[in-house]
C-alpha cells in the first residue's frame, strides 16, 4: 500500500472511530457507591466524564447501584461529585480502564474506595 493511500485511510477517521478500531471502546455498565463522599447531605450527585464530555450523572447513597450502559472511546474516566453553587464540584477519582480487569475502583484510598465502576470491552 503506498503512503498516499495509508495517509488517507487514517486521516478519514475521527478520534472516536480510531479508538474503536484500536480496540479502545468500553461499555460502562454499572456504578456502585461504596461510601458517599459528599459533605452536603446524605447522597452524592456523581457524574462521569470521559473523552472530555459528561457521559452519565445521577444521585447515589452508600450501597446503591446505578445502571449506566454508555459506550465510550478511550480508556480514561473521571468521577466528580456535583456541588451546589458557589462550591466547585469535587473530584472523587479517576482511572484508566484495563483490557484485563472489568472493574475500576474510584476515589478514596486503595483499601477504602468510594465507587466501583463496572465495564465491558467492546
Amino acid at each position: 500500500m503506498n503512503n498516499m493511500v495509508q495517509e488517507q485511510l487514517f486521516t478519514d477517521l475521527t478520534s472516536e472511530e480510531a479508538a474503536i478500531v484500536e480496540g479502545g471502546a468500553y461499555r460502562l455498565t454499572t456504578i456502585e457507591c461504596l461510601r458517599a463522599t459528599d459533605g452536603f447531605g446524605d447522597a452524592d450527585e456523581p457524574y462521569i466524564n470521559a473523552g472530555g464530555r459528561k457521559v452519565w450523572s445521577g444521585s447515589m447513597q452508600k450501597g446503591s447501584t446505578a445502571t449506566i450502559n454508555k459506550t465510550i472511546s478511550g480508556n480514561r474516566v473521571t468521577l466528580y461529585d456535583a456541588d451546589p453553587w458557589p462550591n466547585d464540584d469535587d473530584l472523587i477519582g479517576s482511572g484508566i480502564l484495563s483490557k484485563k480487569d472489568r472493574t475500576e475502583l474510584l476515589g478514596g484510598s486503595k483499601g477504602n474506595p468510594s465507587y466501583r465502576l463496572r465495564y465491558k470491552i467492546v
